[in-house]
């Protein structure tokens, strides 16, 4: 059985292949309208000094959809740098992108993690009185681990924080069960399966799944050797059984690095997909034609 404890790969291995990565195929399948950026927006008064994001704007008025993204690392490193180039694709195609970081385990145990996410979404109504956000067209995505912490604060919403209309989730592992010895995921619970079994199962976004759950983009690399591909096919299919729309992209041949890092045509999947779910107010007259 292949586990998540693979997923201690040296650090330093992902960041020289961003760059070099990032450096070749960013902005790949995306327009270039063009976009601002404000950055270190707190969104815990005098927090921690990563409850902060930087908000990415689309040029030119109107009010805008808005997605948070959130970053993986296994829950104990990594920061919202990781995202950035998603905050710059989505500002170029008309989505405002507040990127965030939030504490990371094992100083700040779950749900610290939840929580952030989740003050980051209240925090999108103090942003709009500021700046151009549409309230009514919010959505998230993450990678990894943040594509968990995306799952999961869409599965668990509820009236504190405005209504999640999308998410976008890639190589997320959704049964926190299934890896039982993952010292990342020991870490973020603070004990095994054993000694905290119901905190494994609260944690785990598939234990949440209902009809209410927003539409949903999963996308997985089947070669995935640290966080596998039934993953994303669990979750796919539970939304499916509480008839909740659902889209699970596969990138054949792609392992977890190479299917955040090479994801061309996955964003263009992903703009797609936004653009259906946070429909402006001329595609939805549009429809009604």
């Amino acid at each position: 059985m292949v586990v998540i404890r693979f997923m201690h790969m040296k650090h330093w291995i992902f960041s020289l292949l961003s760059v070099y990565v990032l450096f070749l195929f960013s902005g790949c399948g995306v327009s270039r309208r063009g976009h601002s950026m404000v950055a270190d927006l707190p969104y815990v008064h005098e927090g921690h000094d990563r409850q902060k994001g930087d908000l990415y704007l689309p040029k030119g008025e109107g009010l805008w959809p808005v997605v948070v993204t959130i970053h993986g690392g296994g829950w104990n490193g990594r920061d919202r740098s990781d995202m950035e180039k998603f905050g710059r694709r989505l500002a170029r195609q008309g989505f405002a992108a507040y990127n965030i970081g939030y504490r990371l385990a094992p100083d700040h145990r779950h749900p610290a993690q939840l929580e952030d996410v989740r003050a980051a979404l209240a925090h999108l109504t103090v942003l709009a009185e500021r700046y151009p956000l549409d309230l009514d067209r919010v959505g998230l995505m993450g990678y990894s681990a943040g594509g968990h912490l995306a799952l999961l604060a869409a599965a668990t919403a509820d009236d504190a924080i405005p209504t999640i209309r999308a998410v976008v989730a890639g190589g997320s592992p959704v049964k926190l069960t299934r890896y039982p010895k993952s010292p990342y995921i020991v870490d973020l619970i603070g004990g095994s399966p054993d000694e905290f079994e119901e905190t494994w199962r609260e944690a785990s976004p598939v234990a949440h799944v209902t009809p209410d759950h927003p539409p949903t983009l999963l996308y997985h690399g089947r070669w995935d050797l640290l966080v596998e591909v039934e993953q994303s096919r669990m979750y796919h299919g539970a939304l499916l059984e509480q008839g909740v729309d659902s889209t699970l992209v596969e990138r054949r041949v792609f392992g977890h690095l190479a299917t955040f890092l090479f994801d061309g045509p996955t964003m263009r999947r992903m703009v797609k997909f936004l653009n259906h779910a946070l429909p402006s107010e001329s595609q939805e007259e549009g429809h009604a034609l």
